[in-house]
């Protein structure tokens, strides 16, 4: 090849080269950002839209359809779902992943402009956001104490100001602690017995509190700024301000209400292992270095913590940096144990020397991509280190192809400078072409759609790029070195350099295995080899009556035993021991010893698919794996106050606290606090609390974390006034819940009725737990019936008796009370033994202006009635129909797609009525659209690495020989799959499959050329077969074993920790990458012995069809005459 020979010739450039891309590579890895997974980014729109006093069924009529009809229009939106409740509509507009966000929004506004024509005149304006999921919380610290949690949120406010001036941090949310405020709690006898209005104490607030410029002024060549400052220094000088005058005398608000300068009343707790609590929840800017901003957070908060009284702790529940440091430190780990294995079998098989020149390419291969991934902006996350863990094998492959022909050119007494563009040159295209039906195989899953694709993306990019690189670095840089430095092994030549002294105890073991070892393995596969290829079959020889009925058999075995496993009526174990006592009956009807190989192959394949069939553990969509966390989802029915919700928290915490001296490392409580990114502003939910267990480090649990989880829910079984949900961490893409079933229709209390029907015929079956619903009966309330007659004959309106009800209840910021750098609210409102009576609401006054402009003062029990209803609940939409939500987890004990298989099974004769309908949706509908993927994605790969290989061979037979080898390696994914008792995992394993195929291809390509050759050579077929079987033994198993010890540490979680300098063993990686790993070892396993034997015996079977059919048809043609 052309660029080998050019880079022969400039050897000093190729140096100069290397030195580069060391550099350029350390530079780049030590500079990328680290991150724990991909960050994906869900193009997601808010559109809310607040209306207060309005029904739920008003908002949806009034508000959220106007506003759906015209976003339905717009195109790539995904789903848009939609909540309407009393006074607030809420949207969200998901689009399809990748579309730009900006867009997005521009989009959405335009849209919700066009629609407002349509909405009611008095209506806010729709607000419209965009939500970013990179801008959730990366850092959660928990301020705990005796000193009081006034104390405590002072705290937090000054650690905020010094961690918000980090770059790189978006926000610093406070939450939890009292907010300071100052009360002017009105007294409504006293306005009624001055004749005053809530607005006169409002806007005498509003009015006295500024401080306003009054201009320039010009004295004596002076200019000066003249200003009126009217701003409260002291929150009790509202005391003394006058709201009117009566008959000439000042009535003051101290007249009228009492003022204190004291708290909020709470609306949210929040608590620490039990203890009160203040939080910050630290966010971090898009594409910021999240191991960076931790440690100087971390700094930050030290320093300050050295300040304060030893009881003040700092206690950290969240640490993305942690999680991110853990799973880089275990693949960093994986990849040095992965090396060191494979480098101990290049070693022992191929020398020192020739084991050097060829393990440079992984160094070289991984420093490129590091180079091309900084350009890209790629953050380097555990896809990306898997990525380089998978590729690790791979990465020699090139290279001891081209090492090994080198070797042989210069053994051949060639020059090296000769013997290294010979070698090169025979195999270049032979591994250029393996290296594209590689890149073919993984190539389809760049185009992989949703959110799983977006997950995924960065495994094929990464592969690509290390495997093009490895062909770089095998094209120009190893034949380079070669030339440069490879020498022949001389028998018994001690080692002069202190270099070959040192390493000279590995010499021997090296002599040991490659001069004895591996020629007695090889002799060993030669005699097998031959075995299986039987007699040379002469030309002009009849095939035997037996071998076509063998193969018309093997065929019909092939159907039945298909049709029988379909058949739901036939006992899998029926059809299992048919096929193998079938299989071993057609093994012998066959007198030729090379097709009982190739149906032995077949047949093997077949049963083992049948024995996966019965004894296989199903499937699975993402491995689930020990969490590091889970989250207690706790919600009480819709109306329940949070003192409510908080005892049922304590209750639970209370509960926790046993698990505390076992593998729970601390807990975090959050009652009334909403914690939910797409709520749009609408604030926190007192039904609604949130308690975060976190567990310890994995190796020193006494259990796995999901026993210890599924321990949790059996003991909150009991809790009675709230459904209690146990959910995992997800340590995949978000993909919904295990159990996701949309009831859509159009009657809102009848989809409410089929959902509770639906709960109640699956909730006792096995495997499911936390079952609930979204439906929203609605809340308690009083309703005040204004009776507009009556209000009419006082000049009163609906709008002043309802503004004049919220204020007295909820409030009026009437203005903010500075002091120092910090501002608080000014509160106007009823005091609170007035406002939490329905008798003291009924009798209570409305004070007004009426049309003569004279203040008023009416009952209210004179223009409305009060009662006690029940609202309406929250009306939940999709895609412009309602729908009522069921969804649940799977327990870890089963298997998810199983439990959903019985679920839908039970439901599958459920009545519906008439245009009522079921939808299965969450990760099942994530799980439908990957698996469909998947199978187009194999079927590109598949034909497009045909199509490379028959440009490569100029033949259809060897490509599908080679393609056939592909599909019955699958014997060994079956096989590694029983026998680690594990399922199927859709997106592992099929990732897995997809992977062993390109090693396979690239294997087969390798012997089959090579037999190409020595065909060319003139060698008879079978000699042709068992020299190239011989001569590739080598590289061909070396291939195998490489990839396999480099998966090995990862799969089986065992390695050597570089930082500690220990051996370990487990992890919550290996469990969430094993199905992959366990998918490409077994496969290539066999796929190795499938490319040793197997192979050779159907190129032998396959070059005599022309003359045994020629023969054949001869026979039939002379028996017609």
């Amino acid at each position: 090849m052309k660029l080998t020979d050019v880079s022969i010739d400039n050897r000093t450039s190729v140096f100069i080269l290397i030195f580069i891309i060391i550099i350029s590579g350390i530079i780049s890895y030590v500079s990328l950002p680290r991150e724990a997974a991909p960050d994906i980014q869900i193009p997601l729109v808010i559109v809310s839209t607040p209306y207060f006093g309005v029904s739920p069924e008003d908002i949806e009529s009034l508000i959220t359809q106007p506003i759906e009809k015209e976003l339905n229009s717009i195109n790539d939106v995904k789903k848009i779902t939609s909540s309407s409740s009393e006074g607030y509509s809420l949207i969200q507009v998901e689009f399809e992943s990748g579309y730009d966000i900006d867009d997005a929004l521009q989009k959405v506004r335009d849209k919700v402009d066009k629609a407002e024509a349509e909405l009611p005149t008095d209506v806010e304006k729709p607000s419209i956001i965009e939500i970013n999921f990179s801008e959730f919380p990366i850092m959660t610290f928990n301020i705990t104490g005796d000193i009081g949690l006034v104390k405590l949120k002072d705290i937090a406010d000054d650690v905020k100001d010094e961690v918000e001036k980090i770059e790189g941090i978006l926000e610093v949310k406070i939450s939890g602690g009292l907010e300071r405020e100052v009360k002017v709690d009105v007294d409504l006898d006293k306005l009624v017995h001055y004749n005053i209005r809530f607005d006169d104490v409002i806007e005498a607030i509003t009015n006295e509190n500024r401080t306003i410029p009054g201009g320039l002024i010009d004295v004596n060549n002076s200019s000066f700024l003249v200003r009126v400052p009217g701003e409260f220094d002291k929150p009790f000088v509202i005391e003394d301000l006058i709201v009117r005058l009566k008959e000439g005398k000042p009535i003051y608000v101290k007249d009228v209400a009492d003022v204190n300068y004291s708290f909020q009343e709470k609306s949210t707790y929040a608590r620490v292992d039990g203890l009160e609590c203040v939080t910050m929840n630290i966010s971090k800017r898009l594409g910021a270095n999240i191991i960076d901003i931790a440690d100087q957070v971390k700094e930050v908060i030290a320093k300050y913590e050295k300040k304060l009284p030893s009881t003040v702790k700092f206690v950290l529940t969240v640490d993305q940096s942690k999680d991110i440091e853990r799973s880089v430190k275990n693949l960093e780990n994986n990849i040095f144990s992965g090396l060191v294995l494979v480098l101990v079998v290049l070693f022992s098989l191929l020398g020192l020397r020739n084991a050097f020149f060829v393990a440079i390419a992984i160094p070289l291969s991984m420093l490129i991509t590091f180079i091309i991934l900084s350009a890209l902006n790629i953050t380097l996350n555990f896809i990306v280190l898997f990525s380089l863990i998978l590729a690790l094998g791979m990465l020699v492959d090139n290279a001891i192809v081209i090492i090994e022909n080198i070797y042989k050119f210069l053994e051949d007494g060639n020059s090296l400078s000769e013997a290294a563009k010979l070698g090169a040159r025979e195999v270049a295209w032979p591994i250029t072409t393996s290296t594209l039906t590689t890149l073919m195989a993984f190539g389809p899953l760049l185009f992989w759609p949703g959110v799983v694709g977006d997950f995924m993306y960065y495994l094929p990019l990464t592969l690509i790029v290390t495997l093009a690189s490895s062909l770089f670095v095998a094209l120009v840089i190893n034949p380079v070195v070669a030339s440069k430095f490879m020498k022949l092994e001389t028998k018994g030549e001690k080692p002069k350099t202190f270099i070959g002294k040192l390493f000279a105890p590995l010499q021997k073991v090296s002599v040991y295995f490659s001069q004895k070892m591996l020629p007695a393995t090889i002799d060993i596969y030669q005699k097998f080899l031959e075995s299986a290829l039987g007699n040379e079959r002469e030309p002009g020889q009849k095939i035997h009556w037996r071998n076509w009925v063998g193969l018309l058999s093997v065929f019909v075995l092939i159907i039945v035993t298909s049709a029988l496993l379909a058949n739901p009526m036939v006992p899998n174990p029926v059809v299992l021991g048919g096929s193998i006592l079938a299989g071993i009956g057609i093994i012998k009807v066959f007198s030729n010893s090379r097709l009982r190989v190739l149906a032995g192959a077949i047949l093997t394949l077949i049963i083992i698919i049948d024995i996966y069939a019965e004894f296989g553990h199903g499937v699975e969509f993402f491995p689930s794996t020990d969490p590091e966390r889970i989250y207690i989802n706790v919600e009480s029915p819709t109306g329940t106050n949070v003192e409510m919700s908080n005892k049922i928290a304590q209750q639970i915490e209370k509960r926790l606290d046993t698990f505390l001296d076992a593998d729970v490392k601390e807990y975090v409580a959050n009652v009334g606090s909403s914690n939910n990114p797409f709520s749009g502003g609408q604030g926190g939910s007192p039904n609604v609390s949130t308690i975060t267990v976190q567990f310890i480090d994995y190796n020193d649990r006494a259990q796995a974390s999901t026993k210890t989880a599924d321990q949790i829910r059996n003991v909150l079984l009991d809790i009675a006034g709230a459904e209690i949900e146990v959910k995992k961490e997800d340590n995949g893409p978000p993909v919904g819940a295990a159990i996701n079933i949309e009831v859509i229709g159009d009657d809102f209390n009848t989809l409410g009725a089929i959902a509770e029907n639906i709960k109640q015929e699956i909730v006792n079956l096995d495997g499911v737990v936390d079952l609930k619903d979204d439906f929203d009966s609605g809340r308690p309330e009083v309703r005040v019936m204004i009776d507009r007659e009556k209000a009419a004959l006082y000049s009163m309106n609906t709008s002043i008796i309802a503004n004049s009800i919220r204020t007295a209840i909820n409030g009026f910021e009437a203005s903010k009370y500075r002091i120092n750098e910090e501002e608080y609210d000014i509160t106007v409102r009823l005091k609170k033994e007035q406002r939490e009576s329905v008798d003291l609401l009924r009798n209570m006054r409305i004070t007004y202006n009426d049309k003569q402009g004279k203040i008023q003062s009416v009952p209210l029990i004179s223009v409305a009635d009060v009662e006690y209803d029940k609202g309406p609940g929250a009306i939940k939409r999709k895609d412009l129909k309602r729908v009522v939500t069921i969804s649940g987890n799977v327990d870890a004990a089963f298997n998810q797609n199983e439990v959903l298989g019985r679920i839908m099974t039970e439901l599958k004769d459920f009545n519906l009525p008439p245009d009522y309908r079921i939808e299965y949706t969450g990760q099942n509908e994530e799980q439908d659209k990957a698996s469909a993927f998947l199978g187009k994605a194999f079927m590109i790969a598949f034909f497009g690495i045909f199509l490379i290989l028959v440009i490569q061979f100029n033949s259809l037979s060897q490509p599908v020989m080679i393609m056939a080898a592909v599909t019955i390696s699958l014997i060994g994914v079956f096989i590694g799959l029983i026998v680690f008792a594990m399922p199927f995992g859709i997106i592992m394993t099929g990732i897995g499959v997809i992977s062993l195929a390109g090693v396979v291809v690239n294997n087969n390509i390798v012997l089959i050329d090579y037999m190409n050759i020595l065909r060319k050579r003139g060698l008879s077929v079978r000699d042709a077969v068992i020299n190239a079987g011989t001569r590739r033994f080598r590289p061909v198993t070396l291939t195998a074993i490489t990839t396999i010890l480099g998966l090995i540490p990862l799969t089986f979680g065992f390695g050597f920790d570089i930082y500690s300098f220990s051996f370990e063993s487990g992890g919550a990686d290996a469990d969430f990458w094993r199905s992959m790993g366990v998918a490409v070892i077994f496969g290539l396993l066999f796929g190795t012995v499938l490319t040793l034997i197997v192979v050779p015996v159907m190129f032998s079977a396959i070059s005599d069809i022309p003359d045994a059919l020629k023969v054949s048809f001869k026979s039939i043609f002379k028996k017609n005459k």
